[in-house]
C-alpha cells in the first residue's frame, strides 16, 4: 500500500482541490481503522497522518517501510515490526532537523530488522537505525552519504564500527568510505563473515570546489582497499563493485589478482564505475582482460564515459 495509490484514488473521484484534501484525509482514517493486516507501506504524501487517529497502531504492524524525510519521525517509535526499512532524502535537504530524527531514534527499536536502503543521509543517523536494530541485518545500502559536515570521517568510521558490531549475518553491503577510515574495514570483515557482495565508493574533496570545508585531502587509496580485500575478506565474497574515485595502479590491480589466483579463493565478480578524469586505463582493461580469461574475474570492468 502506498500514498501514490491514495493520490491516484482521489485524483480520480474528484477535480476539486478542496474536496480532494478531505477525501484524501478521510481515505487514510479509514485505511488506519480498517486494515488490520497491511505489512508494507510507501509513504509520500505531506499530510502529517502519524497524527490521525489509530495510525500509531496502523504502523507498528508494519513489516515494510519507505519513506522521505519530510515526515514527523515520532511515529518509529512504535514501528518495532519493521524488517525493511527504505530512507530517502533523494533531493540533499539540508533544513531537515537532524537532532530531532536523532532523538527519535534514540527511542526507537527494531529488532527484526533485515534490509536498510538509504540516500542523502548523515552517517550518523545511519549507525542510529543499526545500533538500534537485533543482529538479522542482511542487507545494507547506504547511497549518496549526505558528507558535507566537517565531521563526516568521523561519522562514517562510527558508522562503520556499529555495522561491523552489530550486522554479523550481513550478505551485502553499499557504502562510501572516507580515505581516512580505509583501515577500518578490516573490522567489517572480521566480524561480517558471511558477505556475499560488497560496493564500496569514494569521493575526493576538493579544495578549490569547496571552500568552507576545512577537511583535509586524502585520495582514495585503491591499491590498500585491494590489499585489504585480499587478505581479510571473508571466503565467502563473491563480487566486488567499486565506484567514483578510487585509485588502483597497475602494479596494485595485478597483485591482488596474483594474490586472489593464488589462494585459489573463488572466482570474483570485479565490477567497477568510473567517472571521467579517472586514472584507469586501457592498460588496466588489458589486465582486467588477461585475468578474466584465465578465471580469475567473471565479468568485465565497464567505465562511465
Amino acid at each position: 500500500m502506498s500514498s501514490f495509490m491514495v493520490g491516484d484514488m482521489v485524483n480520480f473521484l474528484i477535480n476539486e482541490e478542496d474536496k480532494q484534501n478531505i477525501l484524501e484525509e478521510e481515505i487514510y482514517k479509514l485505511i488506519f481503522d480498517k486494515c488490520k493486516n497491511v505489512n508494507q507501506f510507501c509513504f509520500h504524501t505531506t499530510r502529517e497522518i502519524c497524527s490521525y487517529p489509530n495510525a500509531k497502531n496502523f504502523f507498528s504492524n508494519l513489516n515494510n517501510l519507505k519513506l522521505s524525510f519530510e515526515k514527523d519521525p515520532r511515529f518509529l517509535t512504535s514501528s518495532v515490526k519493521l524488517q525493511s526499512l527504505e530512507l530517502n532524502n533523494d533531493f540533499g535537504n539540508c533544513n531537515v532537523n537532524w537532532k530531532y530524527w536523532e532523538s527519535c531514534l534514540d527511542k526507537a527499536s527494531f529488532p527484526d530488522l533485515q534490509y536498510l536502503v538509504t540516500s542523502f543521509l548523515p552517517s550518523g543517523i545511519e549507525r542510529l537505525i543499526i545500533e538500534k536494530s537485533g543482529t538479522n541485518i542482511l542487507q545494507i545500502e547506504i547511497r549518496f552519504p549526505h558528507n558535507e559536515f566537517e565531521d563526516y570521517p568521523d561519522q562514517n568510521n562510527q558508522l562503520i564500527v556499529a555495522i561491523s558490531k552489530k550486522c554479523p549475518y550481513l550478505k551485502k553491503l553499499t557504502i562510501n568510505i572516507d580515505p581516512t577510515n580505509l583501515i577500518e574495514i578490516n573490522r567489517i570483515f572480521c566480524n561480517c563473515t558471511q558477505l556475499e557482495k560488497i560496493n564500496f565508493t569514494a569521493d575526493v574533496y576538493d579544495p578549490k570546489v569547496d571552500v568552507v570545508s576545512i577537511r583535509k585531502v586524502v585520495d582514495p587509496n585503491g591499491d590498500e582497499l585491494l590489499r585489504i580485500i585480499s587478505n581479510v575478506s571473508p571466503k565467502t565474497i563473491r563480487k566486488f563493485s567499486f565506484g567514483y574515485k578510487w585509485n588502483f595502479t597497475l602494479e596494485g590491480l595485478e597483485s591482488f589478482f596474483e594474490s586472489w589466483k593464488c589462494k585459489k579463493r573463488f572466482p570474483i565478480k570485479f565490477e567497477g564505475y568510473w567517472e571521467i578524469g579517472s586514472t584507469w586505463t586501457n592498460k588496466h582493461d588489458e589486465l582486467v582482460a588477461k585475468y578474466k580469461d584465465e578465471g580469475i574475474i567473471t565479468i568485465p570492468i565497464k567505465k562511465i564515459k
